[in-house]
This record gives structure tokens, sequence and C-alpha cells, in this order.
């Protein structure tokens, strides 16, 4: 039999906002009022439910019924509410989870306060000022509290409001408040709670009955692995058969969004973009630290350039890797920072880096000699010089395809579009020139010798090309070939013609 053992001490808060796709759009209960996905309702104001709007009704039925105004969901801006808030509870613990049920409208976050209860003086003096942020944020909250993340959860759903706020709560006392609520709770599982209340099970109490009695592995057999493991993770029931757990689910660190921004304000105003280039070096140089110390990139800094009238102006430099490097950072700050007029006289310098990212071990080519790894970095900087001063979409680079046929084994495409997950260079077979004729030339053959801007001497081949048998089929015998001039050609002949041409040169 499995035995029932809890797992070490934890304490758990949730947060479920019940009227989210409502409060999102700014809209409050007391407005007739549906948010509709689908055409759809999948929300009414109370005001509306009140009217006899139901949920999953048509959006036209539910206007038809009270003329209610109907919103379209907006899941950014309920992503945008979730964000915000997560940075706001960031002060009382790191341990913070957004938490939804699928295909339901439940939504909110989970925090862990074991570790924060001293430092605030007591669990309830952290409620207290969680619900004083939640009430001027505006957000309709149910709020759970227990000794399991899924046990908080549940308790949401609780009609009593005022557990919460009880003193010296153990964790027996959360159990006896998880066994009092119906299955319909288990909203992650809506098939099995059908099944339960078929056979009787109608209150969480029949659940923890029946795994105290038979031990879990009769909920196993009958409703599967997974119902079993939630309903032990709801109770905190240790579902190992003669030992206690040895390890505990590792709980979720909350990373705040960091960003960078910094500004430098001037003794008197600047006029011209020469008295900008040093202080943007500094605050570059704040950047760069900024970023690496945090093993960080980016891809996107924002110049804001301001006076005392509360003129603003801002310079956005894109690059088209992530950098953390001074110098590049500067390089195209200064380019960008030339092509525009200043519109004031500046008093203040901000610089503002919103998103980065962790370095990544990029792939790259092995290279043995630095000169090779220079041209490489230099190659970077002069193209993302070119995207400052023309635009990136009046950029084109080659682009390799797959074809036997030389003039169709390229394209030019625009620098955005090039897949940057293709090898970096194509592989390549027998000699090549490095530079291809857009339609090749044909060759004078007089007197058993061939002629282009002077005469022609075979040096290397052949190397037979075939492709297209599905369309026009192509047959081709390539040579290197050497001009009187000492240029090398790369020549063929067609063999369904049997006419010479020359198709490039090499360098």
């Amino acid at each position: 039999m499995d035995k029932v053992r809890t797992i070490r001490n934890k304490i758990w808060l949730a947060l479920r906002f019940q009227a989210l796709p409502l409060e999102a759009l700014a809209v409050h209960e007391t407005d007739i009022a549906t948010v509709v996905e689908n055409k759809r309702v999948i929300y009414a104001s109370n005001s509306a439910q009140d009217c006899g709007v139901r949920l999953n009704i048509r959006q036209g039925t539910a206007q038809a019924l009270t003329g209610a105004l109907s919103y379209e969901r907006d899941a950014q801006a309920e992503k945008r509410l979730i964000d915000n808030l997560m940075e706001k509870l960031y002060q009382f613990t790191p341990y913070i989870e957004h938490y939804q049920i699928h295909n339901t409208i439940d939504v909110g976050i989970i925090l862990e306060l074991s570790g924060s209860v001293s430092l605030f003086g007591g669990l309830l003096p952290i409620i207290k000022q969680i619900k004083t942020l939640l009430l001027d944020m505006a957000l309709s909250t149910c709020f759970g509290l227990a000794h399991t993340k899924l046990g908080a959860w549940l308790l949401t759903y609780d009609p009593d409001s005022t557990r919460i706020t009880q003193e010296n709560q153990d964790i027996q006392s959360f159990i006896q408040q998880l066994a009092q609520l119906p299955t319909s709770v288990l909203r992650e599982y809506p098939d099995t709670v059908n099944a339960l209340q078929k056979i009787g099970f109608k209150y969480l109490n029949d659940i923890l009955q029946q795994v105290e009695q038979q031990g879990l592995a009769c909920l196993r057999d009958r409703f599967g692995h997974h119902f079993s493991q939630y309903i032990a993770e709801i109770f905190g029931i240790d579902s190992q058969i003669k030992q206690t757990a040895l390890f505990e689910t590792p709980v979720q660190i909350y990373h705040p969004e960091e960003y960078f921004i910094e500004d430098i304000q001037f003794d008197y105003p600047v006029s011209n973009h020469n008295q900008l280039e040093q202080p943007m070096l500094f605050l570059l140089e704040r950047l760069s630290d900024y970023l690496q110390k945090r093993q960080h990139q980016c891809q996107e800094i924002t110049w804001c350039l301001s006076d005392i009238y509360h003129n603003q102006q801002q310079i956005t430099v894109r690059f088209d890797q992530n950098h953390s490097q001074l110098n590049v950072l500067y390089e195209l700050s200064r380019i960008k920072l030339e092509s525009v007029a200043l519109n004031f006289e500046v008093d203040t310098l901000e610089l503002i880096c919103q998103k980065t990212q962790p370095q990544k071990g990029d792939s790259q080519l092995l290279e043995f000699k630095q000169g090779n790894v220079s041209l490489t970095h230099q190659f970077e900087i002069t193209l993302a010089k070119l995207k400052a001063r023309i635009g990136e979409e009046n950029i084109r680079q080659v682009q390799h395809i797959d074809s036997h046929v030389p003039e169709q084994s390229s394209i030019l495409v625009e620098y955005s579009q090039v897949k940057k997950n293709l090898p970096i260079h194509p592989q390549i077979t027998g000699d090549k020139p490095d530079w291809l004729f857009g339609s090749p030339y044909k060759i004078s053959h007089r007197h058993q010798t061939l002629y282009w801007q002077g005469e022609i001497e075979l040096l290397q081949g052949p190397e037979r090309i075939q492709g297209q048998w599905w369309d026009t089929p192509i047959a081709r015998d390539y040579f290197i070939a050497k001009r009187s001039d000492n240029v090398r050609l790369w020549i063929f002949k067609d063999l369904h013609s049997q006419n010479w041409f020359v198709h490039g040169f090499f360098s």
C-alpha cells in the first residue's frame, strides 16, 4: 500500500484572476459586456449574466438577449497585465509561476512564500500587501493558501475566502479545507471528474479516503498515472511505496525582465554630432560592461535625445547579429547618428537597451589564421554600416540553391530573406570559377582552334554536367582553358548542339 506522507513544509499562495479577459480591456463588471473569441462568449460581466447571458453562447445571441457590448479577447493585453504583476510581486519572493488551465480562461499566479515569512514579519503581512497591490491594479482576485502548489490553486475555488487570513494554519488544516471542495474543481481533468461523479465521488474527501484505505494504486489503475500523480501533488502525498520522497520537484524561479537605461545630462546645450560622440562612447562602455557581466548580447539599442522643453528625438540602431563588443556598438551608433539631423539643442542623452539575449555558442568555421577571423569581423561591420547608410532592403546577397546546372545554382535575393540555416559554403564539386556570366557567350571554332577575344587552349577536362531531364535536358562537357593573354576561362561544349561556350573566368 502507498504510504501517505507529506513533503517538506512550503507555503503556497495562489491568485486566480476571475475577470481577467474583461479587466485587461479596462471594462468593469458593472457594465453589461461580454468578451468573445471565435464568435462565442468566453466571459460575461456580472451585469450581463444577470440579464441571462451564459458562457459559450454565440455572440449574436448574447447581443440579442441584452444588447450587451461585445469585446474581442485580447490575449496580448492579458499577458502584459500578468507580466506587469509578476514583476511587482517579485519584491515578495523569487518563486513565482504563471498558471493556466488549458482550454479555459482560468489563469493566475502562484507564489511560494516560506522563505519570505521571516523577512516580512509573518505570512499575514505579506498577504495584506499583496491584496493592496491587487486592489491598486483593479484586479478581481480569488485567493488560495495551501502547503502545495496545486492545493493552493484549488482553494481559489473555495467560496469561504476568509480562511486565507486565519492564523497558524498547518498542513492538516489545509488538507481538511481541500477535502471539502467538490470534485468539479479538478478542471484539468473534466472527463475523469464525470467518471468520479458517476461512482459517487462528489468531494475531494471521497478521493482522499479511498487513497488512505487502498493507496494511490487504486486511482492509478482506474484513472491512469497522470491523474493519480495529480492527486498526490494536490495533497502532498508521497507516492513511493516504502520510503519518503528522496527528491522534490524544483520550485520555478522567476527572472524579471532586465533592461539597461542610463543617461547623461550636459552642462550646456549640445548642437552638433561631434559633441555627442564622447558621451555616446561613455554610455556604450557602461552598456558593454553590463552585457558582458551577464554574458548577454543585444541586437537593438535606442538613443533618446531631449532638451529642457521636453522635446524628444529617438534614434534606433539595429544589428544584423547579437553584439556586446564596444567597438561595434559605437561604430554603428556613430554612423546612424551622422545620418540624422538634430532637431534641437540636446540637454540629455539617454541610452536604452530593452531586450538582451544570453550568449550562445554559434557554429562557425574553424579558422587557424587570425587574419581570417579579422576579415570575418570586418565584413560584419561593413555590412552593418551599409544597412545603416542605405537600408537593409537595398542590400542583396547570393543565395545558393540545389541545382547541377551552374547558372541555376544561385539567385540574388534581399539580404533579409537569406536563409540563415543554410551552409555557409555550398558543396562544391570540381573546379569552379569565381565569376559566371549571366548568359554563356558562344565561342568561335575555326580550323580546329577555339577563339573568344583571343585564341583558347584547353588545359583540363572534361567534367560532364547534366540536368533538367524532366524539362529541357542539359548535357555539357566543361573544360578549364587559357586564353592567349593568360586569362583562365571556364568553357563547355554543348553535347546537343556541339557548340562551344565560355561560361566564366577564374581570378
